[in-house]
């Protein structure tokens, strides 16, 4: 069965519209009750692909066909972690290359890396598709490479890329999302006896200065253990989705 999903987009082009972080956060988690259903935090690689072979976008049937092998390099033959290519001689379909030189027995790092791929198959493959369509008279293949490594919106100095942001958001969300990240949260701070604090209108919350920064932390290292993230990955999605309270009481 197919991974359904809809989000706006143009119509014509299939080009998503300017979504919101929330927005994202919402696709990823309908792709993730497909993907992986249930209360278990720690997501299965070999399920993510094998789930997402099919998927229909916005009521477009899309394949994904991913090849997990050495020597991933990009067009200047530079090795990168992963590649997604579209061949007008393959419509409809996202190929995904994962480098297995940067994934071997790096378990979060695969995860993270085929969670960002799956977001530009999603989010962007659409309308690489409707574009081979609209240059269908051109001959040869029209080829379009995606590169992780040097494109992410997060590096230092580079300019802000639409797609690598909502691929970036859509795969903190989907390995993380925020009402499973928030209940596995409350259950590590009561089994660490952390302390946790209620406003009047938000969800328990950590209290930050009442943990002090070793508790904080084992907080964070135990949601990593269980989701099979790094550290860092689980604290930003903490602060994104203002899980942790930073105020006095």
């Amino acid at each position: 069965m197919a991974i359904a999903l809809n989000y706006p987009h143009d119509h014509r082009t299939l080009t998503p519209l300017r979504l919101s972080a929330w927005e994202i956060w919402q696709i990823a988690a309908e792709a993730r009750e497909q993907v992986h259903p249930g209360p278990m935090p720690m997501l299965d690689v070999a399920r993510l692909i094998t789930r997402s072979a099919e998927l229909s976008v916005n009521g477009q049937a899309l394949r994904t066909l991913w090849d997990i092998r050495e020597g991933v390099k990009d067009d200047g033959d530079v090795p990168v972690l992963d590649v997604i290519e579209f061949d007008r001689e393959l419509p409809s379909t996202a190929l995904v290359s994962l480098n297995k030189d940067f994934i071997a027995h790096r378990d979060e790092l695969a995860r993270s890396t085929a969670a960002h791929e799956l977001g530009h198959a999603i989010f962007d493959v659409p309308a690489w598709n409707k574009m081979a369509e609209l240059e269908a008279s051109i001959v040869g293949p029209v080829l379009r490479r995606h590169r992780l490594v040097l494109a992410r919106s997060d590096v230092r100095g580079a300019p802000f890329n639409p797609a690598e942001w909502r691929a970036n958001e859509f795969m903190g969300a989907f390995l993380a999302p925020p009402k499973l990240l928030h209940r596995q949260m409350l259950a590590v701070a009561a089994e660490l006896h952390v302390p946790r604090v209620r406003r009047s209108d938000r969800l328990p919350l950590l209290s930050a200065k009442k943990a002090g920064p070793d508790r904080l932390q084992a907080v964070i290292d135990e949601l990593a253990e269980r989701f099979g993230l790094s550290a860092c990955f689980i604290e930003v999605r903490l602060r994104k989705y203002r899980l942790i309270d930073e105020g006095a009481d």
